[in-house]
């Protein structure tokens, strides 16, 4: 929700909207209260049962949520709303900062890698609500990403805060150590490594860029290199052309540049024969 300009609330309207937050939080805060034995019993019974439910229905759909490398996601989610301890999760992952007890409803997401190249879900948030606090969405994953090989899927069972939009990630296609991976249909499996140095004998930085081709055919592709970071084709450059490099090989180029932060970007070489 956006609100208006803060300037036009009157100290009467701000009043209220925080004793709403106040309320919802005492209310959240009463669910907290020491619960019977019996009571104890009977949220863990709802719990068991929802996950056995969840457990047999049938996912959705696959979704695909980034297209290179192409990664897609299908969920499920129950509709019985349980209060019970955050779930610990098969592949031994877990919330960096654990809760004691979490409301909502239990959901199950797979993600499946349906691309040639090795994917690191760096960022993968769930949306959660303890007694305490609205739902909001907080970080499931720590330093380590989840790494998953071609056609490998992961799936973890989360209870959410509400039933639509409770996963939000991020993701790339995972380098070999030292070397980085370059977007893009035309270099899918394409990977670079770059070092910068002072010239000796004149101004200037001489840049070596090494590409290294891990696929099973040959890699095309048109690059340039430019200061700033730019939206798009660049403007200008330091320096453009064509890569050509063979299936499993290394091309290495060196490069006269007066900037010693550089930006690499790239293109299909078909798309740019194509423009005038």
């Amino acid at each position: 929700m956006i609100l208006p300009n803060s300037r036009f609330f009157s100290s009467s309207v701000l009043g209220a909207l925080a004793g709403m937050v106040t309320l919802i939080l005492a209310s959240g805060c009463a669910s907290t209260a020491s619960l019977s034995p019996d009571e104890t019993a009977a949220q863990e019974k709802t719990l068991k049962l929802a996950l056995s439910d969840l457990a047999k229905d049938p996912f959705g759909p696959y979704k695909t949520v980034s297209d290179f490398p192409k990664l897609e996601v299908r969920t499920k989610v129950s509709n019985q709303r349980v209060t019970g301890a955050p779930l610990q999760q098969i592949s031994g992952l877990t919330f960096p900062v654990r809760g004691n007890v979490v409301i909502g409803y239990p959901a199950t997401l797979e993600l499946k890698n349906s691309d040639s190249v090795v994917i690191e879900i760096t960022d993968l948030e769930i949306r959660r609500r303890t007694p305490n606090l609205i739902g909001d969405f907080q970080p499931f994953l720590g330093v380590d990403p989840i790494v998953l090989q071609a056609g490998e899927t992961w799936q973890g069972t989360f209870i959410v805060s509400r039933k639509q939009g409770w996963y939000r990630m991020e993701s790339k296609a995972s380098a070999p150590e030292g070397w980085m991976a370059i977007p893009g249909p035309a270099t899918r499996n394409v990977y670079f490594k770059e070092s910068t140095q002072l010239k000796l004998s004149e101004e200037g930085y001489m840049a070596n860029i090494t590409f290294w081709n891990l696929n099973e055919e040959d890699a095309s592709f048109y690059y340039w290199i430019t200061d700033g970071v730019p939206q798009g084709r660049p403007d200008s450059s330091i320096a453009e052309g064509v890569v050509e490099v063979g299936a499993g090989e290394a091309l290495k180029l060196e490069i006269d540049t007066p900037e010693k932060n550089w930006t690499l970007v790239t293109a299909p070489a078909e798309d740019e024969a194509e423009k005038p």
